[in-house]
């Protein structure tokens, strides 16, 4: 597993029919949420160590929805070289 981090990417930065960005003061998101897997599939809040909610303190509202085509462009590569590399496409 790789997690990558775009520069300036937000939420649908892969959708180019986002024309401009689009900002949601309402919409949750758990940016600030760290969580972790127990087993059978629990997800856990680190913070809490309870189950994890949407009414966890570690929830914010006020998301942007933008495309970026540079962090699209690089994340089609990325899935590319990957899906390459894994199943002996070369």
């Amino acid at each position: 597993m790789q997690l990558t981090e775009y520069p300036d990417a937000h939420h649908g930065f892969d959708n180019p029919t986002l024309k401009a960005p689009v900002s949601l003061p309402q919409a949750q998101t758990g940016r600030r949420c760290t969580l972790e897997e127990k087993p059978v599939g629990q997800i856990i809040n680190h913070q809490t160590a309870q189950p994890f909610s949407v009414d966890d303190p570690c929830i914010e509202r006020g998301v942007t929805v933008a495309y970026n085509a540079p962090a699209h462009s690089e994340a089609l590569k990325a899935v590319k070289d990957f899906l390459t590399m894994a199943f002996n496409l070369k």
